[in-house]
């Protein structure tokens, strides 16, 4: 079986595009979990209609409000599949979707399966960027080196997998799924299905991309969090990305004191670990 885990909040007015989306899979053997952090629309309401129509559709209320990762790792515990979908509120999977990833998973080791995307336009409809830098196999390196994409919404996993790492990470801010990937990436390999299987709508003012200080923090976070990763396998990346994040900061005085003095704290710390390793190798091997 493979779980849909769905979160959401305050979308009634579009999640409809998402459940039809599940509905309409051409692979039978799914459950959908919507997980409602707290909405205070008709999200139940619609859900509900949705269960009456297809008892594989589910719908469990968070106790208090989460946010994203909060809910989806409360779908995360409540699957009852062996693989696992993150699907988006908002988003859109071809009906083919859960069958091929069905037929990668009887057929590979690996523990995530990607697929390609296409970023739509809301209001338009139009066709933007095609998501397809996803590579196969162990990916851990050219994920910390941006040579890699990653996103929740177009990559199935393992329950057993994602429990392994300790489920998602409630408290990082934004860019939730590079942290997640390289968690995920570092002990298991990727598989990919080349095609697009899914549409990512972009556009509305309810997303996490509009909130600029939220777009740092979680930059800053997953650089704190994962720095000896980046010290071993990405430290040029890792300067690089520290530098850019520095020169935006000058564009956002509201927020910029706040996070150059914690840039100022990290970058630092990556250079002494780089110094304490050469020092290291010295004394071992004296010239």
């Amino acid at each position: 079986m493979i779980s849909i885990v769905i979160p959401t909040y305050n979308r009634a007015y579009i999640i409809h595009r998402s459940l039809d989306s599940v509905l309409n899979q051409t692979y039978a053997n799914w459950e959908c979990i919507v997980v409602d952090d707290y909405s205070t629309d008709d999200t139940k309401e619609v859900v509900e209609d949705y269960i009456q129509k297809d008892k594989r559709f589910r719908y469990v209320l968070n106790s208090r409000t989460k946010g994203a990762q909060g809910a989806r790792n409360t779908g995360i515990l409540d699957a009852k599949g062996e693989w696992v979908v993150m699907l988006d509120s908002d988003d859109y999977i071809f009906p083919s979707y859960l069958e091929k990833v069905a037929d990668v998973a009887r057929h590979t080791d690996a523990k995530v399966i990607c697929c390609y995307g296409q970023i739509i336009e809301e209001d338009t409809g139009q066709k933007k960027e095609m998501l397809d830098r996803f590579h196969s196999g162990n990916i851990y390196r050219d994920l910390l080196n941006s040579r890699a994409y990653v996103t929740f919404q177009c990559t199935t996993t393992t329950t057993t997998t994602l429990k392994k790492i300790g489920l998602l990470d409630e408290h990082c801010p934004s860019h939730q799924e590079l942290e997640t990937h390289i968690r995920l990436s570092k002990e298991n390999l990727y598989a990919v299905i080349p095609e697009v299987l899914w549409h990512y709508y972009v556009g509305r003012a309810d997303t996490i991309s509009v909130n600029k200080e939220k777009h740092v923090a979680g930059q800053i976070y997953i650089m704190r969090k994962h720095v000896w990763a980046y010290r071993q396998y990405a430290y040029r990346k890792f300067v690089a990305r520290a530098r850019l994040l520095w020169e935006s900061l000058e564009y956002l005085p509201e927020i910029r004191n706040k996070y150059r003095t914690q840039l100022l704290v990290i970058v630092p710390e990556v250079i002494l670990l780089l110094l304490k390793r050469k020092l290291l190798k010295l004394c071992k091997n004296p010239e």
